[in-house]
């Protein structure tokens, strides 16, 4: 609660919407923050809904924009070095990578996408939700990664692409309801935010019986940097690919700094 009242502070955001279950954080985050107004998604007891906050949809207001410069989103950093920091991302920052990606992921519209990676961070945004509606997919969301659940979804779905960061990929390594499940769906996971070693990535598309590969970026590059394409037939394990299109990169040695 009390990174999310920093960060409500430290952008100057003025509204927060919120889901019932997270109501009273919500209200202890706003309340740290000062000026900001909490709505819920739903009903919720003593909370303005998100239908209040819309109004009438048929009287928005035309708004003029730059899309190159005007701020699409200020997600946060991990903070490795200090607080985490807002890194201001403009409508283009985020198409543009969109645009870098997209004929890597190789979506569909026939694909059904779990979405176990939070949408306040690039990886969920960006990784799952705004390529997987650019491609027409289908997003199936949970509110909080669970391994048993996220088995739960994968076969209620019928799932074909799956998200995950290296703890995940362990935790479904060592599940032992892995093999009783109907995964004959599940085409490709991807797994990025964190390492992933090559023998628990070769152990995790044993277990799940689909393609596994990694992916790299930073909040700063709206993320994505490095991805190993799906289904290309050109991944190392405990690789994290070579630089999407448009991307230059250099190799610099940590102790001395010499490219």
């Amino acid at each position: 609660m009390r990174e999310l009242g920093y960060q409500l502070a430290d952008s100057r955001a003025t509204l927060l919407l919120t889901a019932p279950p997270l109501l009273n954080v919500a209200r202890q985050a706003a309340a740290q923050a000062g000026d900001c107004e909490v709505f819920v998604l739903g009903q919720a007891t003593g909370a303005a809904s998100f239908s209040e906050l819309l109004g009438d949809p048929g009287a928005a207001p035309d708004v003029a924009f730059d899309p190159a410069d005007d701020i699409a989103a200020v997600p946060y950093s991990s903070g490795t070095t200090g607080l985490s920091k807002g890194v201001m991302l403009s409508h283009r920052n985020l198409v543009a990578n969109m645009v870098q990606c997209e004929a890597l992921f190789a979506l569909s519209p026939d694909d059904v996408v779990l979405a176990a990676l939070p949408f306040f961070h690039l990886a969920g945004l960006a990784g799952i939700m705004n390529t997987g509606l650019r491609a027409g997919a289908t997003i199936v969301t949970m509110p909080r990664f669970e391994s048993g659940q996220f088995l739960d979804l994968l076969e209620r779905y019928a799932v074909t692409r799956g998200h995950v960061v290296p703890p995940m990929a362990l935790a479904l390594v060592r599940h032992p309801a892995v093999a009783r499940r109907n995964l004959t769906a599940l085409r490709h996971i991807m797994c990025g935010a964190a390492p992933l070693g090559a023998e628990l990535e070769q152990e995790l598309a044993q277990r799940m019986g689909c393609a596994v590969s990694q992916i790299y970026g930073l909040t700063e590059t709206s993320p994505i940097t490095h991805m190993v394409p799906p289904f290309s037939g050109r991944g190392k394990r405990g690789s994290v690919g070579p630089p999407v299109p448009g991307t230059e990169c250099r190799l610099v040695d940590p102790q001395t700094g010499a490219v």
